[in-house]
């Protein structure tokens, strides 16, 4: 299974508060190391891995109805032992079929990224499937941010690490694959929030970061359980401590109601044009292809000093924080 392996892509329902609506079907195609390579050809942190992307689409939503019909799980697979770990398995049957497909095998790892529906609503169904058909009971371990995860068996906060280990050390075999993985606490979108940023030691690199609904591609999340101050502290302390070339994976395709919303702001900002333009050139998906560094460039959550994104506040001398719970105020009711 090599790096040219391709990412294979589908849709289904998101289970959620987002929507209740039915699911079709979508047949695309993208090769992981373009989609490293597309953004900065120096990542090759996880040259071992490839993730398959699940996109859940509302098929009754349009295309300005800020993404909601996009919704990510992924799996993380060592190409060395054909083990794969999972991030917010919200459809385990699609999963599991997947995994089938791909001659993979589940590790019995899942990274909850919170406790919302979308996200953790397939641990219980996936955690039993693991422990009757792949692995031992207590190999199968469900990470999150608090006891509102469903299926939790490891408690995270911030700075936990821990190894993931994609495999077992065979004699001989001083190469066994081990991802080191930092738990950073967001919260905000929900109190549980949690952001993994994974990197291999061996290859070092920046890594990448799986966050949930806290960082979308030129937004974030609405702040449902916390305050623009937490998420200020989540985007612009926490994830941008994060080295620039940090590769992001989101849990939202809400990229192209974002950009709209980030021009209404910065209707000059070059980078943010460009980003445009890649929206509009096709169905573009864009997690996996953009970084840390991009984010501080174009989100204007991330640039709430910039003189443009205050004025376009309307506030005199406003603070940090009152840029922030202004701007979420106004993507809320936001139209593109």
């Amino acid at each position: 299974m090599g790096l040219a392996h391709q990412l294979m892509l589908i849709s289904k329902i998101s289970r959620s508060f987002h929507s209740s609506l039915s699911a079709s079907k979508l047949a695309q195609f993208l090769t992981l190391t373009s989609c490293f390579r597309y953004r900065c050809s120096n990542i090759t942190c996880f040259s071992f891995l490839y993730t398959c992307v699940f996109q859940f689409q509302d098929e009754n939503c349009s295309s300005s109805s800020e993404g909601r019909q996009l919704n990510y799980s992924y799996l993380i697979i060592d190409e060395k032992t054909n083990l794969a770990a999972v991030v917010d398995p919200c459809e385990p049957k699609e999963i599991i079929k997947a995994a089938k497909t791909e001659n993979v095998t589940l590790s019995g790892t899942i990274l909850t990224t919170h406790h919302h529906e979308d996200h953790s609503g397939g641990n219980v169904e996936l955690a039993s499937f693991l422990r009757e058909n792949v692995t031992s009971k207590d190999k199968v371990k469900v990470y999150g941010g608090s006891k509102k995860i469903p299926g939790l068996t490891t408690l995270v906060e911030h700075n936990t690490t821990f190894k993931l280990s994609l495999g077992e050390k065979k004699e001989g075999d001083d190469d066994v694959q081990s991802i080191e993985v930092t738990c950073l606490a967001t919260p905000c979108h929900t109190g549980d929030s949690i952001c993994y940023h994974l990197k291999d030691p061996r290859q070092g690199g920046p890594g990448c970061v799986f966050t949930g609904d806290t960082l979308f591609v030129a937004g974030c999340g609405r702040f449902f359980e916390g305050t623009a101050e937490e998420m200020d502290q989540a985007l612009n302390q926490r994830l941008s401590s994060l080295p620039d070339e940090t590769v992001t994976y989101v849990g939202h395709e809400y990229t192209k109601s974002n950009a709209a919303f980030a021009k209404s702001i910065e209707p000059k900002n070059e980078h943010l044009l460009s980003l445009i333009k890649v929206c509009d050139s096709s169905k573009e998906i864009t997690t996996g292809k953009y970084t840390i560094g991009d984010e501080k460039k174009f989100n204007p959550f991330m640039r709430l000093e910039e003189p443009d994104v205050i004025s376009a506040t309307g506030l005199g001398s406003p603070s940090r924080v009152e840029v922030m719970t202004k701007l979420r105020e106004l993507k809320n009711s936001f139209k593109a």
